[in-house]
């Protein structure tokens, strides 16, 4: 264009706006230009722009110049018009389109520097984890990864068509709407204890050796191979690569103890035990394992932290995949995918203390990312709740009571590291991530102890809010035989909240709602797990009474085990003369009043003589102990007592006097003794 002549202008004419604007620029604004009739018009264009469109503005430039001043410019024509400026956009436009994925990339390398150089340390974790949640939340909201995402879904993951699909156990089990008489049928044979026993069979595996499976009808029993190996069990693809490369990394600190030529080879392997597990838990039947060694816990923990990720990241992924057909098909109304719950969360997993919850979720890291790769939200705050670990543990900091205590193997498992048995936390998990510390109703797992849990859902009478635990698919009752020395009532309010009808809806889309959900069905598909070392009534009741899955129910068969065949008794070093003594009882509920009446009547009388002083009573349950406490007071019987709630003092005065034959009886509990262990001498009975 033209130089504009702005010396010729009159500053003093000017207004405000322009007067700033020459003093900012050194002339006035394009838009007061004068133009001259003889003017020339350059055309500003693209080299790759057509020329037969260039052609053609020119002319219509032309013609514009033609026109009389009185005479009107049609709207067509301006629309047709291509100004410079508009080339210019469109070309800029269309270069920032095409390069979205590049600054993308650009920009997660330059997170992932910044990751590398703030890891190691400490101080700068808390930004680090606020980072983190940014780049998930992006992740989460880029339609072009969901899209790329629900497409790996049918092709990477194992399943290559829909045939495969639907051999998918995961499938099969959640994807399976149960008619009304099957209901009826399971519902009437779990009461009858009689068709459960003709039902029962007696399988021999391996591994795990004697088993008994229990399926609840004949038309929902099952017949499992337990020479599968981990590539049949239907695990994602992103596990597996995970698991091969755990070789290297050593995955967990048992791998260490395995032989070299499995460290060796590039392809991951369990052990037969593990694997055989891993088959029954990947087929959505019920378990009840009563015989796991203190050396097995960890492995254990690491097959049903797999099996849990891989249950969430398979709902995840069909979530993802049906919402991606539902938007490409907007138009067709009859399309309708069932595959959401009432809520959020769809694992529970229960365990006793907060070193045990911290061996679950560094399993799950190692099993979800790389070291270098890690993107874990909130992990600073998880580690300085739950750690420290048990191996960063002195378990000889205090030498007298070292003394006084015997540490065993047992012991050192269970009370090395944090044993807080209040706690709670959420788990949201994605494909490359895990947010620490979610809510309940924005989480995929829950890892809570029974006191914990019984915290959030509140005291009977209260408010109680029960709704996140409505659509639980997958409950992991771990360390059982634990959990008996805490208040096992708290573990019966977890199974008696489960799968209740919620009070509110949570944001629920009702449509996308599973059928038996809706139905009231929840807990004949609902996977339950437990998981002891020791087998206890308590325990077989909560498995006979609360695991009704229709896939069926398998558990270790003890009695027919080459372990328990012989019994312990005869394994005790010294001469010990052991009496049983059997009660009538004419119903359980009479048992705890009867038993006590029988104590008082014909076993105490034979032990107040003064031949039989220094006598223990070992007492099982709180309950008994306060009962036979009151009674000794009131009748003025010599005793001591020492429960789990006596402080130091009491404890070592009551052991003082009872060493030294000051009093004739000792009260003692189980649960004191399981939390401290100290030795008791001078016992004569």
């Amino acid at each position: 264009m033209k130089s504009r002549k702005s010396n010729k202008l009159k500053y003093d004419k000017l207004d405000n706006k322009d007067r700033n604007f020459v003093k900012a620029f050194g002339e006035i604004h394009p838009i007061n230009d004068i133009q001259n009739e003889n003017q020339n018009v350059q055309i500003v264009y693209d080299e790759e722009y057509e020329e037969s469109n260039l052609q053609g503005n020119r002319k219509k430039l032309e013609a514009k110049k033609n026109i009389p001043q009185a005479e009107k410019i049609n709207d067509e024509d301006f629309s047709d018009l291509v100004a410079p400026y508009q080339i210019l956009l469109d070309d800029l436009i269309s270069n920032e389109l095409s390069e979205p994925k590049k600054r993308k990339m650009v920009a997660g390398e330059k997170w992932k520097k910044s990751k590398i150089e703030v890891e190691n340390n400490n101080e700068t974790e808390e930004n680090q984890d606020q980072s983190v949640e940014e780049s998930i939340s992006e992740d989460e909201i880029d339609e072009t990864i969901i899209n790329s995402y629900s497409q790996e879904v049918l092709c990477k993951d194992n399943l290559e068509s829909e045939e495969l699909i639907k051999n998918d156990p995961f499938h099969i089990h959640f994807e399976n709407n149960l008619d009304e008489k099957l209901i009826e049928k399971i519902k009437s044979n779990c009461s009858d204890k009689k068709k459960l026993d003709e039902l029962k069979q007696n399988i021999s595996w391996p591994g795990l050796g004697n088993l008994i499976y229990t399926p609840l009808t004949e038309e929902t029993k099952q017949k499992l191979d337990p020479n599968k190996n981990i590539k049949q069990l239907f695990i994602k693809q992103r596990i597996l690569e995970r698991l091969n490369n755990s070789v290297t990394e050593n995955i967990s600190s048992h791998l260490d103890e395995e032989p070299k030529e499995i460290q060796d080879n590039s392809e991951f392997k369990l052990e037969t035990k593990q694997s055989e597990i891993l088959n029954i838990i990947s087929n959505y039947c019920d378990l009840y394992h009563s015989d796991v060694d203190v050396h097995f816990d960890y492995k254990i923990k690491f097959v049903y932290a797999l099996h849990a990720l891989n249950h969430v990241l398979k709902t995840r992924s069909r979530v993802i995949a049906h919402n991606d057909k539902l938007k490409q098909n907007k138009s067709n109304s009859d399309l309708e995918y069932r595959d959401q719950g009432l809520t959020r969360p769809k694992v529970l997993i229960v365990v006793p203390y907060r070193k045990f919850a911290l061996k679950l979720i560094k399993i799950m890291i190692r099993l979800l990312m790389n070291k270098k790769e890690e993107y874990v939200s909130n992990k600073k705050r998880f580690f300085d709740s739950f750690g420290p670990d048990e191996e960063d543990v002195n378990l000889k900091n205090d030498e007298n009571e070292e003394k006084k205590l015997f540490h065993d193997e047992d012991y050192d498992f269970l009370f090395s590291g944090n044993c807080d048995d209040h706690f709670k936390i959420g788990l949201s998990v994605s494909k490359k991530s895990l947010k620490l510390f979610t809510e309940f109703y924005s989480s995929d797992i829950i890892i809570v102890s029974p006191l914990g849990l019984k915290s959030v859902i509140g005291a009977d009478g209260e408010n109680q809010d029960h709704d996140f635990l409505s659509s639980i698919e997958l409950l992991v009752l771990d360390n059982a035989d634990v959990l008996l020395m805490q208040n096992w009532e708290h573990v019966v309010t977890v199974f008696d909240n489960l799968h209740l009808q919620p009070k509110k809806s949570h944001d629920t889309d009702f449509s996308r709602v599973r059928s038996w959900l809706l139905d009231g069905h929840a807990r004949f598909y609902r996977q339950t797990l437990i998981f002891s070392r020791i087998p206890a009534p308590q325990i077989n009741s909560i498995f006979n009474r609360y695991c009704t899955n229709f896939s069926g129910k398998y558990q270790i068969d003890l009695l027919k085990s080459s372990k328990y065949q012989l019994g312990t008794i005869c394994k005790i070093g010294f001469q010990l003369a052991q009496v049983f003594n059997k009660i009538d009882c004419d119903s359980p509920t009479n048992l705890p009043e009867q038993r006590f009446n029988f104590f008082i009547e014909k076993i105490l009388p034979k032990f107040k003589d003064e031949m039989m002083s220094h006598t223990l009573i070992f007492v099982p349950t709180y309950f008994d102990f306060v009962k036979l406490r009151n009674y000794f007071k009131k009748n003025d019987i010599s005793f001591m007592n020492i429960s789990e709630y006596s402080d130091k003092k009491s404890v070592e005065r009551a052991r003082y006097l009872f060493f030294h034959g000051k009093v004739h009886f000792m009260l003692l509990t189980e649960r004191f003794y399981f939390y401290k262990r100290y030795k008791i001498f001078q016992l004569v009975a």
